[in-house]
């Protein structure tokens, strides 16, 4: 993971800038100078395996493996969450900065938005209790880098996180229709969730995919139309 690897950036072709400041507090994270275990980056991101060559000083890090000729640690991370999460309380902040510092002095599990129509510290709590939590079921129905679908059952509202690289170009949709993709996490994707049963579905768009598209056909059609011009022409001359 320090080392760039792909487990940390992702499908990312690029490195962001929100990545290499999420970098910094992974790393301090592993030397035990980040948050409480269970609300650290590194757990909220899933990262549960890190190869290190010295024994990490923060909580939760078990040695798996060493390699004594390579000098090489494999550590497992016991906090390390799934790639999907349920929340049912968000803070919003206006930017990736204040996202990282609100991360540091969490006390209890919490989902940090990026919005910059919502001015922070506001809090967005669905419910007082957690009891609910469980009670949002999903179904991953497809699963690639590109595309992601799931099946949501929410008797009650709450939020959702995608632990994986929120990258200009993805979209959200509930049934077909967008809905608002906020960075969560800092380096996630996530979503809130009305009550109901619905189609969940992650799709990466970029423009630059869709311009290059329009370009493609556009060039397409003027050839077309250019060969099919003197193909007739040298018809109409033959006669």
């Amino acid at each position: 993971i320090l080392w760039g690897a792909k487990s940390l950036i992702g499908n990312i072709a690029l490195p962001t800038a929100r990545f290499e400041l999420a970098k910094k507090l992974i790393t301090q994270e592993l030397e035990g100078q980040g948050g409480d275990a269970g609300l650290r980056l590194i757990d909220f991101m899933g990262l549960k395996y890190v190869t290190v060559q010295e024994s990490l000083k923060g909580s939760g890090f078990i040695e798996t493996y060493y390699d004594q000729i390579l000098d090489v640690r494999i550590v497992k991370n016991q906090y390390a969450y799934p790639r999907f999460q349920i929340f049912n309380k968000a803070i919003a902040v206006n930017d990736y900065y204040q996202a990282i510092k609100t991360i540091r002095k969490l006390k209890e599990r919490t989902l940090i938005i990026e919005s910059e129509k919502i001015l922070a510290p506001l809090t967005i709590a669905i419910h007082k209790d957690n009891s609910h939590i469980d009670t949002i079921r999903f179904t991953l129905i497809t699963d690639t880098p590109t595309h992601y679908q799931l099946e949501i059952d929410a008797p009650k509202a709450g939020w959702l996180l995608l632990a994986d690289s929120h990258y200009p170009g993805w979209k959200a949709y509930i049934d077909g229709e967008e809905t608002v993709l906020y960075a969560g996490q800092v380096l996630g994707k996530s979503v809130q969730l009305p009550a109901g049963q619905y189609l969940l579905t992650f799709k990466y768009q970029p423009q630059s995919f869709q311009l290059g598209l329009v370009i493609s056909l556009t060039f397409l059609t003027i050839l077309t139309l250019v060969f099919g011009y003197r193909i007739i022409i040298k018809l109409i001359s033959t006669r």
